[in-house]
């Protein structure tokens, strides 16, 4: 049975919508479901970039492995994505099938996500494709992280096993999540109702152990390392003139719930949004709304703090600032060390 009821709503009626599969409906698992997660990756977690999908181009000793991967991420924090769809209730083995899949990609390479941006014709070297990578997860990717890729299971229902094994792997600092679609008949539409049943977003902070603490931390140091990466590229480089005008993507800020309170702040008083650069390591944003000095993260954070009272723990700085000429410091940094 559904988490939720949809109803079709007139002046004082309301009417319950009739809950079907996606069978029912005629849509399928790769031409439909696989497709709308691609195009809309916001699905799996905020600051998803679509890497690849329907990747199948795994190497072994024996040769090459017949299994495919339905979709691979990378989330804003330079982690992978694991993508499993099932069309309907999910198997009592879907986890241990992500499972592999995530051994698989542990070995992740630009040229999958060049392939995939080629898709349309027009060739992306892997240089560039790695350019895009890093200006995403805001710096140079990290190899020990990208061996440490999140699960995300997507299915109309999960079986107890599944469930049970979700909460299991999570305590043991593997971050797995269960994702329920319902699809809902409508008159002559058709709703699709998506949710996240694990973790529980609101209650998400809590659910900790100490290898979860392990991996938060461990988060933090590495957002960190590709920050100052970033800005040392940048300063060595001398990218930037001294006093070159910045301004914050809003779009990139995280978490994705700040960021139209953020730009209703921001219009109140430009200066808000916008910084200068310094060629400094240390602290090189000059804040026009304080004139003080800031990393590109922590502006963003105070930012994102002053206009919603919340201070969030993540943000990938380089990817929150670009320049006049449109380039994002992470950009900047990434193409530098890519061609360095």
């Amino acid at each position: 049975m559904p988490n939720e009821m949809i109803f079709t709503v007139e002046p004082g009626v309301a009417k319950p919508a009739q809950s079907i599969s996606l069978a029912d409906a005629g849509l399928r698992e790769r031409a439909d479901l696989q497709e709308w997660v691609r195009n809309n990756p916001g699905i799996l977690g905020d600051d998803v970039l679509i890497v690849t999908f329907e990747f199948d181009r795994w190497q072994a000793r024996a040769g090459r492995a017949a299994d495919r991967l339905d979709l691979l991420g990378l989330d804003g924090d330079g982690r992978l994505v694991v993508v499993e769809l099932k069309r309907g209730p999910a198997p009592d083995t879907v986890e241990m099938q992500a499972i592999k899949y995530a051994a698989f990609v542990s070995r992740f390479t630009r040229e999958a996500h060049a392939a995939y941006l080629s898709r349309d014709g027009e060739a992306v070297s892997p240089e560039d494709a790695l350019a895009q990578l890093e200006e995403h997860a805001g710096g140079a990717l990290d190899a020990d992280r990208l061996r440490e890729p999140r699960i995300a299971l997507m299915a109309a229902s999960f079986p107890s096993q599944v469930t049970a094994s979700a909460v299991w792997l999570t305590e043991m600092g593997v971050d797995v999540a269960l994702i329920e679609f319902n699809a809902y008949q409508t008159g002559n539409d058709i709703v699709l109702a998506v949710s996240q049943v694990w973790p529980v977003r609101d209650v998400e902070d809590f659910t900790v152990s100490p290898r979860q603490v392990e991996r938060r931390d461990a988060d933090e140091r590495a957002r960190t390392r590709r920050e100052t990466n970033a800005v040392i590229t940048l300063v060595a480089e001398g990218a930037l003139d001294e006093g070159a005008p910045l301004e914050v993507v809003v779009d990139a800020l995280r978490p994705a719930s700040a960021r139209e309170p953020v730009a209703r702040w921001i219009a109140a008083d430009p200066k808000r949004g916008r910084a200068s650069w310094r060629n400094v390591r240390g602290q090189p944003l000059t804040w026009e709304a304080d004139g003080a000095s800031y990393s590109p993260t922590g502006l963003a954070k105070e930012i994102v703090a002053r206009a919603t009272g919340e201070r969030p723990d993540v943000m990938a700085g380089p990817a929150v600032w670009r320049t006049e000429s449109g380039d994002t410091l992470a950009w900047l940094a990434g193409f530098r060390s890519s061609r360095s």
